[in-house]
């Protein structure tokens, strides 16, 4: 399991996207990704757990998707 915590924070866009293209295709690992990045998010994720109200929430999809459900 690989925790990423804002792991685009301090990254020129070179480095973000090699970032972003790294995750979204080679790393077989789990993540758990915390960022307020929405492209990043979009890329990299495919699964959401949401917490609320003391409960969590999966959601399938990229963030985007997770956006409208919320809606």
């Amino acid at each position: 399991m690989l925790l990423l915590a804002e792991p685009t924070n301090h990254l020129d866009l070179q480095a973000a996207l090699w970032l972003e293209e790294h995750l979204s295709t080679r790393c077989k690992s789990m993540l758990v990704v915390v960022s307020h990045e929405e492209g990043f998010l979009n890329a990299v994720c495919q699964e959401f757990l949401h917490l609320q109200d003391k409960k969590l929430h999966a959601y399938r999809g990229d963030f985007d998707a997770f956006v409208d459900r919320q809606l």
